[in-house]
């Protein structure tokens, strides 16, 4: 989407970042850890990006909730939530340059498992393992069925609440 398309992405990243540094020695935000939502069909584009919020202490966020249908076409966004091994590489792509990860989702897409997501996605090196962006009672209601793997959810659906609640939104 061209909108998202700055001439260069990597270096509008860096500039913005460069900003937010600036701005927090200065004294204002000093307590904000900026994350910066990367969307990309391949892996290979994250590498950068990841290496300039790594620079910056900023979180890089794997996007893989987008539902639009031209970013789904190309296979990015919520399309990574189908596709565990890309995913899963992504996520890789972004730790090995050095980057804390996120992992923006989707919550109730048919078909796909959350917490089978966030044990992928840790795994491959999300220290956030993910960032639920959606009706959190959704997320309670499926803790209280009893399955033990989805007892992750309640707690990474907290972290993202507890997040909000100080302030930090990684869409922002």
């Amino acid at each position: 989407r061209e909108e998202f398309l700055p001439a260069d992405p990597v270096a509008f990243v860096d500039e913005q970042l460069a900003a937010l540094g600036e701005s927090a020695a200065a004294g204002a935000g000093a307590d904000l850890r900026p994350a910066v939502n990367l969307r990309s069909a391949t892996p290979e584009p994250l590498r950068e990006a990841a290496r300039v919020c790594a620079a910056h202490d900023a979180v890089a966020e794997v996007n893989a909730h987008c539902r639009q249908p031209e970013l789904c076409a190309v296979g990015c966004g919520e399309r990574l939530l189908r596709d565990e091994d890309r995913l899963r590489e992504h996520v890789r792509t972004a730790a090995a340059a050095g980057a804390t990860v996120s992992v923006k989702v989707r919550a109730e897409v048919s078909g796909v498992d959350l917490p089978a997501v966030a044990v992928a996605v840790a795994e491959a090196g999300a220290v956030q393992p993910i960032d639920l962006s959606a009706n959190l009672d959704a997320h309670q209601h499926m803790v209280e069925q009893g399955d033990e793997r989805q007892a992750l959810v309640q707690t990474v659906a907290q972290g993202h609440a507890d997040h909000r609640r100080a302030g930090f939104d990684a869409q922002a």
